[in-house]
């Protein structure tokens, strides 16, 4: 009866807990065997070069001399300005290095996240090598988070779900759904597991469910136009171009997004 007790009072504070909180409680663990920085396969020469900004070329001169604690340090910065700047794939691999030397917990989500993220990239959607190589890292170090007692957190299991969908590996593909429907089932307010599962049911067929997906995302956000884009979608492929006019020329009119505004502009002249 004790250790029952004892293991719901410890599933509730993981639940609960705070990043900072949750990191105390779990980090020790996640030291003992983190994944490495780079998987085989990955290295810096297969990614556009870094920005020629003064501020990041300072950084990495900097850590080339750098060791111990101001190593970190330095990894950190780099980690940030470069995520900050929209290089989310040299960002990753610096996040990568910098749990090298400190395993803690918010550490190994965070790479595991960046390179999730990099995933998405244009530029590494185009290069199946550069997917693999990036999903690879990203699985090991959230599977490493849910090991260290992130099983229910809604950010790891989140991008581990998109990891295992987005690595292209059949088998991981429900996985990854199963992941991302937790998510959910933890909160059915997570507004962007919502509207992932409805791009998944696009990309299936199943236009019904992804049309009650994406207006759940919009009841939420009213102003998410990739989710006006992806309702209008569905609704054009259940036949019912009178729903799907004016949220094209909604987002047409009004999206910041210009890849998304031409999106609509050419379904758009398919209808008219």
């Amino acid at each position: 009866m004790t250790v029952a007790l004892l293991g719901v009072l410890l599933c509730a504070l993981l639940f609960f807990a705070d990043k900072s909180s949750l990191e105390n409680q779990v980090e020790a663990g996640l030291r003992a065997a983190e994944p490495t920085a780079a998987p085989a396969g990955l290295s810096t020469d297969q990614l556009p070069p870094l920005p020629d900004d003064p501020s990041i070329v300072s950084l990495v001169e900097q850590l080339a001399q750098a060791e111990g604690g101001s190593r970190l340090a330095l990894l950190d910065s780099l980690t940030a300005s470069l995520a900050s700047r929209g290089r989310i794939d040299m960002a990753a691999l610096y996040a990568g290095q910098a749990v090298k030397l400190d395993s803690s917990f918010n550490r190994i989500v965070r790479a595991g996240v960046l390179y999730q993220q990099a995933m998405e990239l244009p530029f590494v959607q185009e290069d199946s090598s550069l997917v693999r190589a990036f999903s690879r890292q990203a699985v090991a170090y959230l599977e490493k988070a849910q090991q260290g007692g992130a099983a229910e957190r809604e950010d790891v299991l989140l991008s581990l779900g998109l990891a295992y969908v987005q690595s292209g590996i059949p088998e991981n593909s429900m996985k990854g759904i199963l992941s991302i429907r937790r998510v959910l089932e933890l909160n059915p307010q997570n507004v962007e597991a919502g509207f992932r599962l409805g791009e998944f049911s696009l990309q299936t067929g199943q236009f019904d469910k992804a049309a009650e997906r994406f207006q759940a995302v919009l009841s939420a956000q009213p102003d998410r136009f990739d989710a006006k884009l992806g309702l209008a979608t569905a609704y054009l492929n259940l036949g019912q171009q009178a729903q799907a006019k004016p949220l094209l020329e909604e987002v047409v009119q009004h999206a910041p997004d210009q890849a998304l505004r031409l999106r609509a502009g050419a379904m758009l002249d398919n209808i008219r």
